[in-house]
């Protein structure tokens, strides 16, 4: 009589059913009160997590490599994995095990990613978690859309640049996972110069995403478009009221452009929209249960803020250190009062991308002066 395999059993068939849908991530399945792993997942589970490592029928040649966290320290578990740069795919129970006839139902019900991570006691609160998408054009231009989602605050931004400043603008991001069509992922691709010089100096894994098509960003983004244009008439009109006219009698000088109070129109960041569009398909994909707090789309150009590239960033020390790479001790850390996490997250952003319009600079000092004359506002 033949011997049945090990892995030839229904819930090893259920386990290797979710594995071959994501055979990238590491799966945590779970069995009563422990997520388990098995197979390759195993090896490196008990490896990066310092875990005993062991067998499901042990004495056996075939036995299935497995090991195993208890549910209710899983969080912990999976930062780490992140960290490292891989995705943990949550396989949950659906229905009581006491009421299950057969098998009990699971379900995949959360992917975790080094880019999107939802668990408050896992985040740094004044630091952003993005995830980039970059979709670069065809052959013979060398545009890329880029896009920067922080699946946390739903923060959601894109722009077109060229291909040869994508790796300085990736470094004042800070990116925690970059996402690209998977041929963009071959040593030969248009961005494989750009994730050499990236990753020589930044952990942050790159990862296949499929890429929205012009069609794909119109129904992905819905809404935002919408929204977009609607933002960028009022701000047009805010922005002409707050800049004062011309001296009467004086010849008018010839004024530089300035960026459109939006970033730029959409319908000439078509990259930058299949870009955005990719993003949040990618992270709605990791949430199949859940929602996305995204209520904006900000498209925005190279020529809205002085462009720092990463010689810039990283000798005037503006978010962290020379020596160590460590918060502590930079520009940032040093004139940070701020008291909440948005606060904080809003300072970095703006030692990144100083402002070089002129109303949009007025604007923020009209701001800062409205608070100062009530320093009681600041003291609630």
């Amino acid at each position: 009589m033949a011997t049945r395999s090990p892995a030839d059993t229904p819930l090893m068939r259920q386990y290797l059913d979710v594995k071959e849908r994501y055979p990238a991530a590491i799966v945590f399945f779970r069995l009563g009160d422990f997520y388990e792993m098995f197979f390759e997942d195993a090896v490196i589970g008990a490896r990066l997590l310092d875990l005993t490592l062991t067998t499901r029928d042990k004495g056996k040649d075939d036995a299935v490599p497995m090991c195993g966290v208890p549910h209710h320290a899983a969080r912990g578990y999976i930062a780490r994995l992140t960290e490292l740069g891989h995705t943990v795919v949550m396989c949950e129970q659906v229905e009581d095990p006491k009421l299950a006839k057969g098998l009990v139902k699971r379900e995949v019900v959360r992917l975790v990613t080094p880019g999107i991570v939802l668990d408050d006691d896992v985040l740094e609160p004044k630091l952003p978690r993005y995830v980039v998408a970059l979709v670069p054009a065809g052959k013979g231009s060398d545009a890329c859309g880029l896009a920067y989602l922080d699946a946390t605050t739903g923060e959601l931004a894109a722009t077109e640049l060229s291909l040869a400043v994508v790796g300085d603008e990736l470094v004042r991001i800070g990116p925690r996972e970059i996402v690209c069509a998977q041929d963009q992922l071959a040593d030969t691709s248009r961005l494989a110069p750009i994730r050499k010089m990236f990753a020589s100096s930044r952990k942050a894994p790159w990862n296949a995403a499929p890429v929205a098509s012009d069609a794909d960003a119109a129904k992905e983004l819905g809404p935002l478009l919408e929204d977009l244009v609607e933002a960028a008439t009022s701000e047009r009109a805010l922005l002409a009221a707050r800049t004062p006219p011309a001296p009467a009698k004086r010849p008018k000088a010839a004024e530089p452009a300035t960026a459109s109070p939006a970033g730029a129109e959409a319908d000439d960041q078509a990259l930058a929209l299949r870009a955005a569009a990719t993003v949040v398909a990618y992270a709605r994909a990791t949430q199949p249960a859940g929602t996305l707090p995204i209520a904006r789309l900000q498209l925005y150009a190279q020529g809205d803020s002085v462009v720092l590239d990463e010689a810039a960033v990283a000798n005037l020390e503006l978010v962290e250190t020379l020596m160590g790479r460590h918060a502590k001790g930079s520009l940032l850390d040093i004139i940070d009062e701020t008291v909440t996490a948005p606060g904080a997250r809003l300072l970095r952003r703006w030692l990144l991308y100083p402002l070089v319009d002129v109303p949009h600079i007025r604007r923020r000092q009209d701001a800062v002066a409205w608070l100062v004359e009530r320093p009681t506002l600041c003291e609630t």
